[in-house]
């Protein structure tokens, strides 16, 4: 190395890695939490007809005026009365027209369309087994007409040869309900508004003088998506469900933050996103947690895509997890630069799609469309591949890649140059070759080890920690990672200095990665899974830096070169022959026998009669032994070797100055340390390892840390959902060791300060980790609540769901109710890793009059048949259920056909959308499977179950009251189920 433009040395290392890692760890979290702020000015909002403040004043009315607002709520109406009357006052303001008797707005040729569906109803079978859904639709909707309208808008014959030329609508969808325990604020409340902003813009003139849309545009506020996604399946069967071929579905699982594309059907109507929005977020991983079971919850998507077979986009709010379906959904918690990143990406992509007339959207994906993987980066590029394409370029690369490597090997074997691998013992050479084999797989091994080894610990200990405190987990593992990493490849570098230690760590890594690719191209193929996308951009960058390091090698002299073998294989030639100087793998150590090695600066005397025989300094005494020849050189301990890497002179480095000049010469130009000897002729200082930096770290750390991010925060609180917590830690685990992997070839060059800094952070952060409390204010632990009320005898149970350790520690320290009453506890068969704990609470008062009153059942069973009409009636509920102690195989509720389900219907769930007006109910069920000819086997048996989901009005119900006031600030009340209080009566017919 003749040259040290760009010195592979502690310092600069040190410095780059540095620098790399807090400018994108900097930019990724200030991205992950921090929404947009690039508001439009005010004149340019009153140009689109849009505003930020008019749509922040609407979601306080929603939220705040009427407070929660569940379908079985008269809250509920009430919000829908207002965006009724928001509708028509924007429409009014931009002066459309006046509203006709027909209920469609129009003037030159410019027609919108308002229906307020009432008649849609739906009856369907759930996907838990044996469960049957009525619904009555209350769902509303604002058609703004393209100008190529939807054929099924078309009822004349004498049109119908064009509606070859006519194209489908785009449904742009929103849901105004919310939890019985939850403002709705971000689920939906940020997408209900965004959508009266959309209506607003349009309708705007100006829009539509310059960009009238070609399509439909269906704005669709449905009511009970929260109720097992009902309000679009009643859109579905609607006459208007027959018109959209793309949707755009807008959803919030989170607090604020930013919207981020959570799924998409295909590639081609992704292409809306990229193409047009200029603050995009969001990534394929998320879509493929949908499809593993990750994420349990569902969107209205699933209808769009399974039910009605339509092509578009899934975007939602996401984090943080704790504050969804609770008090906590609120205005105070989301912000105005969230509502205006929904708002600005869905009127770029509901203007993209509107203005589309590709026929090819008119097929479902299933035939039109390809599966896609698709990543943003930093909120300001948008990158979207078919995934097809990246299995084929994985594909490719991973095979040609190898034979790349393999016929670079070859040159480098048949020219003498083959470095790596190379001994004396095996080549007759001494090149030491084989130093820093070996030091990447046992660091990686102990170091990976270590962190999975803690993330058992914290599973077994505290388990819960990482919902409250997630980014400390986060740095627990990454110091961990990096100090048992950094000590490992210091001792190798110590004990077996390589020049070739980067280049065989890089070596290591490419075939890791490479089997990694190999695996990731058999999900792309197989399974459709697109989330491994960063592997290859990590095989990529990996390879090109391994190869690289092999290319080097093209700079050394051939091996069996006369000079380089005498200056590696031999003692000093004979122009250096000096007793007390030593090679060992291009070191030069000089022994005078006259130097005090402790102490360089001072002065040196001969050796008399007095002078002890072994020298008094241990350094002295071991470096005495190696002026013999052939005897191994002395060596300093580990503290001294790691401290000289701050980059200070040490007599390490330089010979003593009794050595010969050539000598001296030699350590001056480049070798390093242990280093051999002729790793001087290495192009590394003009900047080789400064490539390899650029091509194996920025893009990789970027792309693992946005998944990190992602997951962490997606995950981290699922624990509280009965979720399985040690995939959760071993998926913040590998993410942490992901992130880190590319500092691995340049970890034996890292000073000592930043594991002096990791000594430190990371035994505080385990300690925390295993002995904090999980649970903050501001990551409060979800309870979900329900109340059984037998509504014959009055028996009253009142359960919590949740983490068992601490929702028996509420029940008991915080509750009033439950003091000097047995709590039940036992594993809850709705939430699956969850336990439910019960007591005999305070009984509800949700409805007038007496509590035998609440619900009333008729039943008229017919004469030598299995088969009964029952008329239910719930007062001030719009909701109930029946449960069969036997499967009924006929089911008719009037207001819809009756469906038969393979298997029969052990659970009906009923919903009206008027109030105390009750369900006419036709069963039939089949012959006991029994030889007995009593009649007792030929009954039906079963509950009428009646919900109640209203609390808004303190009082309403008393347990949920005491929930409210006494739990503990750490923890935060959710409903379980459809209703929080669920009355009941038997039958038998």
């Amino acid at each position: 190395m003749r040259s040290q433009l760009f010195p592979f040395t502690p310092i600069p290392t040190t410095l780059l890695a540095l620098t790399t890692y807090i400018i994108i760890t900097s930019v990724l979290l200030v991205i992950h939490f921090v929404p947009p702020q690039n508001f439009p000015s005010q004149s340019r909002q009153d140009d689109m007809r849009i505003s930020v403040v008019d749509a922040w004043h609407d979601l306080q009315h929603i939220t705040g005026d009427w407070g929660y607002h569940p379908y079985n709520s008269y809250a509920n109406d009430r919000v829908k009365e207002y965006l009724i009357t928001r509708i028509h006052d924007i429409l009014r303001n931009n002066k459309i027209g006046v509203e006709a008797r027909n209920g469609e707005w129009e003037e030159d040729d410019i027609k919108v369309q308002i229906v307020d569906d009432i008649a849609s109803n739906i009856t369907f079978a759930a996907e838990s087994k044996g469960v049957t859904v009525y619904y009555e639709g209350t769902n509303l909707m604002v058609i703004v007409k393209g100008t190529r309208s939807s054929p099924v808008l078309i009822a004349d014959d004498k049109e119908r040869e064009e509606e070859k030329e006519r194209l489908g609508a785009v449904l742009v969808n929103a849901h105004y309900d919310s939890v019985s325990t939850g403002y709705g604020a971000t689920d939906d409340g940020t997408a209900v508004v965004t959508l009266l902003q959309l209506i607003s813009y349009f309708t705007n003139p100006n829009t539509l003088a310059e960009k009238r849309p070609r399509r439909d545009i269906i704005f669709l506020f449905n009511n009970g998506e929260e109720d097992y996604l009902n309000g679009a399946r009643a859109f579905a069967v609607s006459p208007w469900g027959k018109m959209p071929k793309i949707f755009y579905n807008l959803e919030g699982a989170g607090a604020g933050g930013r919207a981020t594309l959570f799924r998409s059907t295909d590639t081609e109507v992704t292409e809306f996103y990229r193409k047009n929005v200029r603050r995009p977020f969001g990534s394929s991983v998320s879509a493929d947690g949908f499809k593993k079971g990750l994420v349990k919850s569902q969107t209205d998507y699933k209808v769009f895509t399974e039910d009605m077979g339509l092509r578009g986009l899934d975007v939602a709010f996401w984090r943080p997890r704790s504050r969804y379906h609770t008090e906590d959904d609120d205005v105070k918690h989301t912000s105005r630069e969230s509502v205006w990143h929904m708002l600005s990406g869905a009127i770029e992509v509901v203007e993209g799609m509107a203005r589309d007339t590709k026929r090819s959207f008119e097929e479902p994906f299933e035939v039109g469309g390809t599966d896609s993987v698709w990543f943003d980066m930093f909120g300001r590029a948008f990158v979207l591949l078919r995934l097809h394409i990246l299995f084929a370029i994985s594909v490719t690369i991973a095979t040609i890649t190898p034979l790349v490597l393999l016929f670079t090997v070859y040159l480098l074997h048949s020219k003498n140059k083959l470095y790596m691998f190379s001994n004396s013992t095996l080549h007759g050479k001494c090149v030491h070759g084989w130093k820093g084999f070996f030091a990447y797989p046992i660091a990686f091994t102990l170091a990976t080890c270590a962190v999975i080894g803690t993330a058992y610990l914290f599973v077994k200990v505290n388990p819960m920690i990482i919902y409250g405190s997630l980014y400390v987990v986060w740095a627990c593992f990454l110091s961990e990672w990096f100090l048992v990493a950094w000590v490992v490849c210091k001792i190798g570098q110590w004990w077996r200095g390589s020049a070739l230690t980067r280049g065989y760590t890089f070596g290591w890594m490419w075939l890791g990665w490479w089997g990694l690719l190999i695996y990731m191209c058999y999900l792309e193929d197989k399974k459709g899974i697109s989330s491994g996308y960063f592997v290859l951009f990590n095989y990529a960058g990996v390879f090109i830096a391994f190869w690289i390091s092999l290319l080097e090698q093209f700079a050394l002299p051939p091996k069996d070169a006369d000079n380089h073998a005498a200056a590696n294989c031999q003692p000093l030639s004979p122009s250096h022959e000096n007793p007390n100087n030593y090679i060992d793998g291009g070191r030069v150590f000089s022994y005078n026998p006259n130097s005090n090695l402790l102490d360089p600066d001072e002065p040196r005397s001969p050796p008399t009669e007095h002078s002890p025989l072994l020298s008094s300094s241990r350094r002295g005494s071991a470096n005495s032994s190696v002026g013999t020849r052939g005897r191994r050189p002395w060596r300093p301990s580990f503290r001294r070797y790691v401290d000289a890497d701050d980059g200070a002179s040490s007599h390490l480095t330089e010979p003593d100055s009794d050595a010969s000049e050539g000598d001296q010469a030699i350590l001056r130009k480049g070798v390093y340390k242990y280093e051999q000897r002729w790793s001087r002729e290495l192009p590394i200082g003009w900047g080789t390892w400064v490539v390899q930096w650029l091509v194996s770290v920025p893009v990789q750390i970027i792309l693992v840390g946005q998944i990190g991010l992602f997951l962490g925060e997606a995950l981290g609180m699922t624990g509280a959902d009965g979720s399985d917590i040690l995939t959760v830690y071993l998926g913040i685990a590998t993410f942490s060791i992901l992130y880190l992997l590319p500092l691995a070839p340049y970890l034996h060059r890292i000073t000592h300060h930043l594991a002096y800094a990791c000594i430190v952070l990371f035994p505080v952060t385990l300690f925390y980790n295993l002995s904090a409390f999980p649970f903050t204010d501001e990551a409060r632990l979800k309870i979900y609540f329900q109340q059984d009320y037998s509504l014959s005898n009055g028996t009253n149970i009142v359960s919590l769901v949740g983490v068992e350790e601490y929702i028996k520690m509420i029940i008991e320290n915080e509750l009033p109710s439950a003091k000097g009453k047995e709590v039940i506890c036992k594993k809850d068969w709705l939430r699956l890793g969850l336990s439910r704990c019960s007591w005999e609470g305070l009984p509800p008062n949700v409805a007038r009059g007496e509590r035998e009153e609440w619900v009333e059942v008729t039943t008229v069973r017919a004469v030598a048949k299995r088969q009964a009409i029952f008329e239910i009636k719930g007062r001030e509920t719009r909701a109930c259920k029946m449960l069969f102690d036997k499967p009924v195989v006929g089911l008719k509720v009037d207001g819809d056909r009756s469906p038969i389900y393979p298997g029969g219907t052990t659970e009906l769930r009923l919903w009206s959308r008027d109030w105390d007006r009750g369900w006419r109910v036709e069963v039939s069920w089949e012959e006991a499977n029994t030889t007995s000819t009593s009649m007792e086997e030929d009954k039906l048996g079963g509950k009428v179950v009646c919900l109640w989901a209203d609390v808004n009005e303190k009082g309403t119900v008393p347990a949920w009251d005491e929930v409210f006031a006494f739990v503990p600030k750490w923890a935060v009340g959710s409903k379980l189920s459809d209703g929080l209080v669920e009355g009941w009566v038997g039958f038998e017919v």
